[in-house]
């Protein structure tokens, strides 16, 4: 999944800072951007591991427009930073509440996560190298082929598993 990356140097250019502010402790710093970078993607995942121990939901990345608004991020520099969340959505990790009840609402998975993600249609059509069109019928299919899920899932930083039904509609009941 992509996170906004703050991206912080120092007046000699000498250490870069780099904070995930979606991800509360995920603040690292180096001497390369390099090497910030890498330790940024390192202790987002010992935070996000700190807090699904603690039974807490993965936190959804914030568009870097709305941090930017922020006075404590005026001036600074952005970036996506990709975090892996595979080891979060599955095996007995809980889908967050909000995406269960958009599904429950009537949504397709692929929508109810691209919505639950604060990203629009056209990011996720660039990201997968289609059209709007092409995207939205496939977001509007509920039942999308495996490939189609494995590669919206990657653009979105999932498992392709979470873009599918967990039930048919003839199993709910009135």
């Amino acid at each position: 999944m992509f996170y906004p990356a703050c991206i912080e140097w120092s007046d000699t250019h000498s250490l870069v800072n780099i904070r995930i502010p979606d991800i509360p402790g995920a603040i690292a710093a180096a001497n390369t951007f390099e090497d910030a970078l890498l330790a940024a993607q390192e202790i987002a995942q010992l935070m996000l591991q700190a807090n699904h121990s603690l039974g807490l939901s993965v936190p959804p990345p914030t568009s870097i427009h709305a941090h930017r608004a922020r006075p404590e991020y005026a001036g600074m520099s952005w970036s996506m930073l990709d975090i892996d969340l595979s080891n979060y959505f599955a095996d007995g990790m809980h889908t967050p509440h909000e995406v269960v009840s958009r599904i429950v609402d009537g949504a397709t998975p692929m929508r109810a996560w691209r919505e639950y993600l604060q990203l629009s249609e056209e990011e996720v059509a660039r990201r997968l190298g289609v059209s709007l069109v092409v995207y939205a019928a496939h977001e509007a299919n509920p039942d999308s082929v495996y490939y189609i899920r494995e590669k919206v899932g990657k653009a979105l930083g999932l498992p392709a598993e979470e873009l599918e039904w967990w039930f048919k509609e003839d199993d709910v009941a009135e």
